[in-house]
C-alpha cells in the first residue's frame, strides 16, 4: 500500500491520476472511470515483482533509477 501511495495513480481499480482526485464522485469522474480501467497482465506482474525485489531485497529506493 505504501508503494502505491507514492504512485501517480493511487486507485487499485482504475488509472485516475492524483490530480483528478478532487473530481471523485462528480458526473465527469463517473464517466471517465470506466474508460480508464487498470489492466493486469503477466508483463505488469513481472515488472511489479522485479521492483519489489529491488526495493525489499536489495534496499533500493522507490525513486531510484533501477525501479
Amino acid at each position: 500500500a505504501c508503494i502505491r501511495s507514492l504512485g501517480e495513480c493511487p486507485c487499485p481499480r482504475c488509472m485516475v491520476k492524483k490530480k483528478n482526485i478532487p473530481l471523485f464522485g462528480l458526473v465527469r469522474d463517473m464517466e471517465n472511470r470506466p474508460k480508464l480501467p487498470r489492466t493486469d497482465s503477466q508483463a505488469r506482474r513481472d515488472l511489479v515483482e522485479k521492483a519489489r525485489k529491488y526495493i525489499f531485497d536489495k534496499g533500493k529506493s522507490v525513486k531510484s533509477s533501477v525501479i
